[in-house]
């Protein structure tokens, strides 16, 4: 069935409209019936490029696959889902690729499972397994499992329930003027790795969020370029940034982290809100907190011989009832190796409240 007939058969004329017009070159098999606000998958199909979810609709996927696949003569581009209004929701949507080609983009072009760009909505229940190009081996800094970002009015997201498994890059991410719950995800990256330093859940470009009961592992780099280690949370921030709607780019402050399960990663919580290039502290409070969460890595298999179960560069961030274990942030364990349970020192930080941590190795 041509795309053209299949929407005038499955979708209201108001809806066939805008969602034809936003795949008009798109080659899929994949199939929608239109109920009031939903938009309904039929079965597993595949597509070579973007679905978009039209204005107040919801994406539900009923637990079939889309399979993302490059277009004759090209490559895929951008996110398998998006939105194309203010409102948007995926739910029970399973996403896939299939032997995407290892070439590498950015901006809007970059390589995305479900895509919320200036819109609220929800992302829950969702299945995302293997984003990634060049069968996982690719080191482009792209294949983001899940991403909401506004850099416009702040727009309310929340993203729960979802297992997300071999993406890229990074499993949720979550930029600029985004209000987010991230609860009860499953986050699991690649495993020891030399071609790419992963992260589990980022938060950053002055975005705010409850980040809560989440489970992420796997996000280690065993690469020495660039010495950089993987990490399971990311909170990143600051003028030493680029791209944000003001310059300079905010600080990312007033996070709630906790009672997470973090496990083998490099660096299970990353505070990064540097106020320039040396890494010191900010001049003003950053108030993030972690709070009573689970970290745990077995042993030293960063590239850059760094690993630290929390990492603060911030001020005034606190850092409390975390459980934090493991040879692999034990110094005794690693002599001549950046190994600690928590560094949060000057000047990288300023008046840390610690306490209540439970440290063993």
């Amino acid at each position: 069935m041509s795309r053209l007939r299949l929407l005038s058969a499955l979708v209201p004329a108001a809806a066939s409209c805008l969602l034809y017009a936003a795949n008009a070159h798109a080659t899929t098999d994949c199939q929608f019936a239109m109920h009031h606000a939903a938009m309904v998958l039929q079965g597993d199909c595949q597509t070579d490029a973007t679905i978009f979810v039209p204005d107040g609709f919801t994406l539900r996927g009923r637990n079939f696959t889309i399979t993302a696949v490059d277009p004759p003569g090209g490559h895929f581009l951008g996110a398998v889902v998006r939105n194309v209004g203010a409102r948007a929701s995926v739910e029970r949507l399973q996403i896939t690729t299939s032997n995407l080609s290892d070439v590498c983009d950015a901006g809007d072009n970059a390589l995305r499972g479900i895509q919320l760009v200036g819109a609220s909505g929800s992302i829950i229940g969702n299945v995302i397994r293997d984003l990634n190009q060049a069968a996982g081996h690719s080191g482009c800094q792209e294949g983001n499992a899940i991403t909401a970002q506004s850099f416009g009015s702040t727009e309310r997201v929340r993203i729960e329930g979802n297992l997300l498994d071999a993406y890229q890059k990074t499993g949720i991410v979550v930029s600029g003027n985004v209000d987010a719950v991230v609860r009860a995800n499953a986050v699991a990256g690649f495993g020891p790795v030399d071609f790419i330093a992963q992260n589990g859940i980022q938060i950053g470009f002055g975005a705010d969020a409850r980040v809560e009961a989440n489970v992420v592992t796997g996000n280690s780099y065993t690469g020495t370029a660039g010495h950089v280690e993987a990490s399971g949370i990311l909170v990143v921030g600051g003028p030493t940034l680029t791209g944000c709607s003001v310059t300079p780019c905010p600080y990312t402050t007033g996070l709630r982290i906790s009672h997470n399960l973090l496990l083998e990663n490099d660096v299970g919580v990353l505070l990064d809100n540097p106020a320039d290039a040396t890494g010191a502290a900010p001049p003003t409070p950053t108030d993030n907190l972690v709070e009573e969460n689970a970290i745990f890595k077995s042993s030293l298999t960063n590239g850059s011989k760094t690993q630290v179960g929390v990492f603060d560069i911030g001020n005034h961030d606190r850092i409390i009832g975390n459980t934090i274990s493991g040879r692999g942030y034990d110094p005794a364990a690693n002599p001549g190796a950046f190994t600690r349970q928590i560094f949060a020192e000057a000047p990288f930080a300023v008046d840390p409240v610690i306490r209540r941590n439970h440290l063993f190795p």
